[in-house]
């Protein structure tokens, strides 16, 4: 949906949470058409507002049920906390930096964090030796301490000061019984 009703960040049901989102849900029309079973309405066509709709109802449960290509981000003021999460296979990056302040910034690209007031711009050694020598920096490390990145099939609960990193998704070889 590219008319505004599908605009970032997006809010649902009168300012409660919003969301910034980077990427597809390739399954959002099944999982859309099941959550209006459950009562849920919708303004948008997007794939956007079906995450939205998703964390409501499940919660962090909600990311096995995504097939596709993400990073997102949601602030929940009633659990006054910070939801992101990213793709199986890390397709769509997420950058994280803890601010001065005590907050936290995210983006899908690390130069917007490094705009930004209170985040550590001090260059991390071992990360661009590792980076002259392999040509990759491994998740979660960056070439700056104040900026990691978040591995993928990861989310992250941002709560007061707590930040709790979880791994939501391990492959696992098919099932051949």
């Amino acid at each position: 949906d590219v008319s505004d009703r599908g605009s970032q960040p997006m809010v649902r049901e009168a300012g409660r949470t919003r969301i910034v989102f980077n990427g597809e849900i390739y399954n959002f029309r099944e999982l859309r058409a099941a959550l209006e079973q459950k009562g849920h309405t919708f303004r948008s066509g997007t794939d956007t507002e079906v995450i939205l709709a998703l964390y409501q109802e499940y919660g962090r449960g909600l990311l096995s049920m995504l097939n596709g290509m993400f990073a997102f981000a949601i602030y929940d003021p009633e659990r006054d906390e910070i939801f992101a999460a990213r793709d199986r296979t890390g397709i769509k990056p997420l950058y994280y930096a803890r601010l001065t302040d005590g907050g936290i910034a995210v983006s899908s690209e690390l130069k917007a964090l490094l705009c930004l007031a209170g985040v550590d711009r001090r260059l991390d050694h071992d990360a661009i030796r590792d980076y002259l020598t392999y040509q990759f920096i491994s998740d979660p490390r960056t070439p700056f301490l104040g900026v990691r990145r978040l591995p993928p099939g990861h989310s992250m609960r941002l709560h007061g000061a707590d930040l709790d990193l979880r791994c939501w998704f391990e492959g696992r070889p098919p099932d051949d019984g």
